[in-house]
């Protein structure tokens, strides 16, 4: 076996290990939550590409320049494709982008947006590459930069989302930095691989380019390991969810801390989301305790979303109730002094959930500010079967597939529709 089989053969394996391992997971989080699932479905495409390019390179067909440019730009336009399609799906690492642009709120839009650039920049390509007169690579090269450009922009982008969502599970610095350094280590080889094609001899670029290949190969298993860890990790939360697991009340064991009171919304003196509880303790004396969030979580949201329903008297009804209850405990109880309980804030019957509080025990406060955030408008779409079951199944369905429609809808719950 050749140097360079050698070197072909660890990227193909490697990409094969990450592409299945991630579609297990895969298998394992979309059964539970659609959307979570989605987003690593379309990174364990991208990572298949990659699996794709090494067994290409390894059989090194004979072909003509046209073809081997289609092949190679197809092959790097769909890894790339798939990498930004997945975007919109690490629901809390663009929600300012999503509330300025209409395109990326929607993901089927975004995703049909990618295709047609992407078919429109390879047909470029393949015509750029055809034009170059005999003796030249001017065209060439600048087929190049563009498409390195692109891929190190959606491994960019991408990189800061896994890291913006991994964060959570990942708190120690330690391995916050490796995260950090797997990812550039990895970009740097994307940007390495044109440059010593452009600016060195044959036999200098030959030494360099199995050394970038050395650090691509152990990069790439790197950037595997992060993304396994960090969908194992969403996964095991998943299960967690599913098995209803409740965190436990510890503050003082004889005492119970009942809630009463439940006040959220967003405080313009602190520039910061907030939730806030009022408890009634055992001995008949009542606490109350307060947390807030600079960024607009998608737990907050949810939250967001029940207490709207308790003031209109809505029980809510979604397949990913499970899911929904576990996180939105878990960000009360990450920080919060006195624990909850789903059962002791939150009514099951049958199908439907709500919340336990009555309407006069529920304020929200700057609705105007909650109803701006596009994520948190997003995320009634689930729930508008609920809130307007007078409206047609499939006419709610026609109307939900409409950004500013869903934008409507939402704005008459929150008492902004005149």
């Amino acid at each position: 076996m050749s140097v360079r089989e050698f070197y072909y053969l660890g990227i193909t394996l490697a990409s094969l290990l990450g592409a299945f391992g991630l579609i297990a997971l895969w298998r394992i989080i979309s059964r539970k939550d659609q959307e979570a699932g989605r987003g690593i479905f379309f990174i364990s495409l991208a990572i298949s590409s990659w699996a794709i390019v090494g067994i290409y390179k390894l059989v090194n067909p004979e072909a003509f320049s046209i073809l081997n440019t289609i092949t190679n730009r197809v092959l790097s336009a769909f890894s790339n494709l798939c990498l930004l399609a997945s975007l919109p799906y690490f629901t809390e690492s663009f929600a300012r982008l999503k509330d300025r642009s209409r395109i990326f709120r929607d993901a089927n839009q975004w995703l049909l947006g990618l295709l047609v650039f992407f078919s429109a920049l390879t047909v470029a390509f393949v015509l750029l590459d055809n034009m170059d007169k005999e003796g030249t690579y001017v065209n060439k090269y600048i087929i190049i930069v563009i498409d390195t450009f692109i891929s190190i922009l959606a491994m960019l982008l991408v990189g800061y989302s896994v890291f913006h969502s991994i964060k959570k599970y990942w708190t120690s610095s330690l391995s916050q930095s490796f995260a950090v350094v797997v990812f550039f280590l990895f970009l740097a080889t994307q940007i390495a691989f044109p440059l010593i094609g452009f600016t060195l001899g044959k036999e200098s670029a030959i030494v360099y380019y199995h050394i970038t290949l050395s650090v691509f190969i152990v990069s790439l298993g790197l950037l595997v390991t992060v993304l396994m860890s960090y969908y194992s990790l969403v996964a095991y939360e998943i299960q967690l969810a599913s098995a209803s697991v409740n965190t436990s009340q510890t503050v003082n064991s004889e005492l119970k801390f009942v809630p009463q009171g439940l006040v959220i919304g967003f405080d313009s003196a602190m520039n910061a989301y907030f939730m806030e509880i009022t408890f009634q303790v055992s001995d008949q004396t009542t606490v109350r305790e307060r947390i807030e969030f600079k960024k607009v979580l998608k737990p907050f949201c949810h939250w967001v979303v029940f207490s709207l329903a308790a003031s209109k008297n809505v029980a809510l009804e979604h397949t990913d109730m499970a899911i929904i209850k576990f996180r939105m405990m878990s960000l009360w109880n990450k920080d919060a002094k006195y624990k909850l309980v789903a059962e002791e804030i939150l009514d099951s019957n049958n199908m439907t959930v709500s919340l336990k509080l009555p309407a006069s025990c529920i304020d929200i406060v700057n609705k105007e500010q909650l109803y701006s955030r596009f994520v948190i408008r997003d995320t009634f779409k689930g729930f508008l079967s609920s809130f307007y079951p007078e409206i047609n199944s499939k006419d709610l369905k026609q109307q939900i597939n409409n950004s500013e429609n869903v934008d409507l809808l939402v704005s008459k719950l929150f008492g902004l529709y005149n």
